[in-house]
């Protein structure tokens, strides 16, 4: 992978067992770390980020992010993770682009991807993990995005 200007795809299969989720307390916060699934990052086609992960946590931290004009920069910090490993996704701006990186990234590279084609993603993204969560638990992911 080159650190040309790219195009990234952002996509994810939700993993968690309909049985880790407390119902009577369905609103609780708790419910973000019970969300697990594979979270996957593709850059001009080729794997960049491919990691089981709190999938409810990160897509509220990007939710805000984007709620927020993409204001600046994005840094996904987890609990599950050790410190020296966050944040675990970087999206840095610069320009009309990002550079990403992540400590779990199939390579070291630092690649780049075009504003346009990040926003894009990440808006589809959240529209389909919103499905999806809604579909799959029967949860508002509005519930935790304070």
């Amino acid at each position: 992978m080159d650190n040309t200007s790219s195009q990234i795809n952002i996509s994810f299969k939700l993993t968690s067992d309909i049985s880790n989720i407390d119902y009577k307390k369905k609103k609780d916060y708790s419910n973000v770390y019970n969300i697990q699934g594979m979270l996957n990052i593709r850059i001009n086609n080729e794997l960049f980020f491919s990691e089981e992960i709190a999938l409810l946590e990160f897509y509220i931290q990007v939710k805000k992010w984007f709620r927020n004009k993409l204001d600046g920069s994005f840094y996904y910090n987890t609990i599950e993770v050790e410190d020296e490993d966050n944040p675990l996704i970087k999206f840095v701006a610069s320009d009309n682009k990002y550079f990403i990186s992540s400590p779990w990234g199939q390579s070291q590279i630092i690649a780049t991807a075009k504003t346009d084609s990040l926003i894009e993603s990440i808006k589809l993204f959240t529209e389909s993990f919103e499905g999806e969560l809604y579909s799959k638990y029967k949860l508002n992911p509005k519930w935790y995005i304070k």
